[in-house]
């Protein structure tokens, strides 16, 4: 399995945007580095990425929900089996 290497971007780890000339290696689905490209060690059968000058973003997680909603749904009576 060949590590990706993510570069030619802007990265964003969810808090700040890093120093132009980041890399992220990746390997099986893991982050394995992020850095200067010469601090991530030999590159050798890393698959480079090149982001074009795009922004690399961390994974989004839709944690919407309406609590209260639910709740309100709950203080109903169900008839569903009346019928």
């Amino acid at each position: 399995m060949n590590d990706l290497l993510f570069r030619n971007g802007t990265v964003f780890d969810g808090h700040r945007f890093l120093p132009a000339g980041t890399v992220v290696r990746v390997r099986g689905g893991r982050i394995t580095g992020v850095g200067p490209a010469e601090s991530l060690g030999p590159l050798g059968s890393a698959e480079p990425v090149d982001l074009d000058g795009g922004t690399l973003l961390p994974g989004f997680i839709d944690a919407h929900a309406h609590p209260v909603f639910a709740g309100h749904q709950l203080r109903h009576c169900d008839l569903n089996a009346a019928s």
